[in-house]
């Protein structure tokens, strides 16, 4: 689902940050006194890898160089094990009783790198602007099992709405989603890292963000130096 495995570019390193979110960290010196600076990086991993090819927006991104960077700041509903089985992430449940409508229950208190809240409106209104032909997203197909996708990406001309009916904020935590007909394996689809949530601060510019992402995963963006390196 990566697309290609090559980049244009071929450069020094992605850098990651060890201990970025989950377990806090210190500054370079790896002491235990500078480790207890909270947000702090206890030090870095260089992966050699190449230049993203698109701006690091989860539905810009299905090529294997910038999906490493998406995959790192960003979390979906599900993840995968080892064997394939699906993991619960940033949802609580998933449920449907006819493979057509499902609702999604969020983990209650989970947060964007900028502190904000990950709401089910964080969610519902990403996939609305992924999903709208206007954005020119290149993974918007992945919402065509959505009831009204044919809407906001109609195969000619402007959409006819910017959001896809099928998709219903019910409170802070809960969402649902129709699809145009029942596809028992839907929820394996949301394991993809282009169904990743959006903060409100993305509207604002999403040129800007495409640079600077702000995510809600494992690792937090710090800079791009393109052709160079990515650090996180």
């Amino acid at each position: 689902m990566r697309g290609a495995k090559s980049a244009k570019w071929v450069v020094g390193a992605i850098v990651v940050a060890l201990s970025a979110t989950a377990c806090g960290g210190g500054s370079d010196d790896t002491s235990d006194s500078a480790s207890k600076e909270k947000g702090k990086p206890a030090g870095y991993i260089s992966i050699d890898n190449g230049e993203p090819q698109k701006p690091l927006i989860p539905a810009d991104t299905n090529e294997s160089v910038g999906s490493y960077v998406i995959q790192s700041v960003f979390t979906q509903l599900v993840d995968f094990d080892s064997k394939g089985e699906i993991v619960y992430t940033n949802a609580e449940s998933i449920k449907t009783t006819d493979s057509k409508t499902w609702t999604v229950k969020l983990k209650d208190g989970w947060k964007f790198h900028d502190g904000t809240p990950v709401t089910a409106e964080s969610y519902v209104k990403a996939w609305n602007w992924y999903a709208n032909i206007k954005n020119n997203q290149q993974n918007a197909f992945w919402w065509e099992d959505v009831a009204g996708y044919a809407d906001v990406h109609p195969e000619k001309g402007d959409p006819k709405s910017d959001t896809m009916s099928g998709l219903k904020v019910v409170d802070d935590t809960t969402f649902t989603i129709e699809l145009t007909k029942p596809v028992p394996y839907f929820e394996y689809k949301l394991g993809y890292a282009t169904f990743a949530p959006l903060p409100e601060v993305f509207y604002k510019d999403t040129k800007a963000f495409g640079q600077a992402p702000v995510g809600n995963g494992p690792y937090i963006f710090e800079k791009w130096d393109h052709k160079k390196l990515i650090q996180v």
